[in-house]
């Protein structure tokens, strides 16, 4: 039996098979010696012990696995919510079933979970689109991040954060009237009572694909946003970033709306910002957006270096 501390990865999924099976080789190929795989079906139409029967997956004497199916599908949060139920490890890591893991990711932030008395460890994650590399982000705050959280996103990806089950208990989770944003709410909660702490290097391949894209730009516009605003207005009053908290959705709304080919709505959001906050990266994203796509194109690559 493993000396080392037991990690639960939450990993929720539905009717996406080839992708979670991706999921469950890239835990099974980690380094890390003691490791429970929780895996929540919303009832797919494959079920997942039949998905993994059927496939080429094979067992890892250092990973358990747990299957739960649900009787339905309850959405992401509640999955997620579940998972946290089931898991038995002294630190729970997410990880979404189109992301990949480096093999040394949860080996490297078991070491800095016990060098330090975080409650969340997070990691830098790569962004890809169609097998490249678009972008990446190192973490770059630590201790008490509550402001950077509602004036900016410091955390790029749920499959780079490692959390303490105290944490995830004490604030209940991840709140189920989000189907997007969720984790951005879940990570300013946290950070209301704990610290935050990161391994700074790329240890997460987030995978961005063009399923859904239109109707998440719609559900952020016209649920989740304003469900943020609700919520954490008061927090940012509190914090005197008010404004800068509302140029942060106007701006994140305004990054949906191009990953959806919306520009006319684009130019609203980042309107919106930049009068709220007339800074360069808030006027830089106005103008990429000033013309539609023939504009966006090539500032976008102006957006990236400032």
């Amino acid at each position: 039996m493993s000396d080392d501390p037991l990690v639960s990865v939450v990993t929720p999924t539905w009717n996406r098979p080839r992708r979670i099976l991706d999921a469950i080789r890239t835990v099974n190929r980690q380094n890390y010696p003691n490791i429970e795989h929780v895996i929540v079906d919303g009832n797919s139409d494959v079920p997942i012990d039949e998905a993994i029967a059927e496939s080429d997956v094979t067992a890892n004497d250092s990973v358990e696995l747990v299957l739960e199916i649900q009787s339905r599908n309850e959405g992401l949060s509640a999955a997620r919510n579940r998972g946290i139920e089931l898991a038995d490890g002294e630190f729970i890591a997410f990880l979404d079933d189109d992301d990949e893991w480096h093999r040394d990711k949860l080996a490297r932030q078991v070491r800095k979970g016990q060098s330090t008395d975080a409650g969340v460890i997070y990691s830098g994650v790569e962004q890809e689109v169609n097998g490249r590399i678009i972008a990446t982000q190192i973490p770059s705050v630590q201790g008490d991040i509550t402001r950077d959280l509602l004036t900016g996103t410091p955390i790029k990806s749920p499959s780079t954060v490692m959390v303490r089950p105290g944490v995830a208990d004490e604030i209940d989770g991840f709140d189920p009237r989000f189907d997007t944003y969720e984790d951005l709410d879940f990570y300013i909660r946290a950070s209301q009572v704990a610290t935050f702490d990161g391994v700074r290097d790329v240890l997460v391949t987030r995978q961005h694909h063009d399923s859904q894209i239109s109707r998440d730009y719609c559900n952020k516009r016209d649920i989740s946003v304003p469900l943020l605003r609700e919520k954490h207005q008061p927090l940012a009053e509190q914090y005197g970033v008010e404004n800068e908290f509302n140029t942060t959705l106007e701006s994140i709304l305004g990054g949906s709306a191009v990953d959806a080919g919306k520009f006319r709505a684009a130019r609203t959001h980042y309107f919106r910002a930049f009068r709220r906050s007339p800074t360069r990266e808030t006027l830089i994203n106005l103008l990429a957006v000033a013309g539609g796509g023939l504009t966006y194109r090539p500032l976008r690559y102006v957006r990236r270096r400032i």
